[in-house]
């Protein structure tokens, strides 16, 4: 219903109509990895694909979009394989989305996902090398999108819940046992944000990146003390 309420006050705001509309949107339970298959024929590769994801991640594809795009030949033990970016999203989870969209008054003409809507914002822009290497973090309001990117192609992304606004946000109903509501719009007049929080703690001890999600999180005692720092700093009296 929060998400439904934002969306509405855009559309009002910016007087944006029944407008055919192209969503980019996010999901936990959306997949994004990166496999590597034998070198086969173009008309036996839609189907390698699908055995290949449909065994990595245990799932069965017929209740899940599912795309994927090439990102190149690689040598692995001296055999050339082919590496392919996969995206495996359930059908309830686009429905929901769509739902919300089309409840607001818009036409919803296609759907894509967020860390694909930013590489080809990247691409636009022109402001990054080819062979470049670009990490993104993208905090939105339930998650926070960390993605990689090399020569103008997505080649990692991973979502994680444990830092986005909804944290904060919920920090501050802790300390101030006000509705979250009210805490939602005095995290936004006093600027309160992830820019000084306390430092992510990382409970493996390790930096690698497969493990990166599952590693991360904030105490809410610890953002809820930040939110009261910060509110006095703002409201001193």
């Amino acid at each position: 219903e929060y998400k439904k309420e934002e969306i509405k006050k855009i559309v009002t705001d910016f007087k944006l109509g029944s407008y055919l509309t192209v969503s980019s949107f996010h999901d936990p339970d959306m997949l994004i990895r990166s496999v590597k298959l034998p070198i086969v024929s173009k008309k036996e590769l839609d189907r390698a694909i699908r055995f290949k994801a449909e065994h990595m991640f245990s799932l069965k594809l017929n209740d899940h979009s599912f795309d994927y795009a090439f990102l190149g030949e690689t040598m692995e033990r001296g055999v050339k394989q082919l590496e392919v970016l996969v995206a495996i999203v359930p059908m309830k989870v686009i429905e929901r989305h769509a739902s919300i969209i089309e409840s607001v008054g818009l036409k919803l003409v296609s759907t894509e996902l967020c860390p694909f809507s930013l590489s080809y914002a990247l691409s636009e822009t022109g402001c990054v090398d080819s062979n470049e290497v670009v990490a993104l973090l993208d905090i939105g309001f339930s998650q926070t999108i960390f993605s990689i990117y090399h020569d103008g192609a997505l080649r990692f992304s991973r979502s994680m819940q444990a830092m986005c606004g909804d944290i904060v946000t919920k920090g501050i109903v802790k300390a101030l046992n006000e509705s979250y509501k009210s805490c939602e719009a005095i995290k936004k007049q006093n600027e309160i944000s992830f820019d000084n929080l306390p430092e992510i703690d990382n409970t493996s001890g390790e930096a690698n990146i497969e493990n990166l999600p599952k590693d991360l999180a904030f105490d809410h005692s610890e953002v809820a003390e930040f939110a009261i720092r910060k509110l006095r700093q703002n409201n001193p009296g």
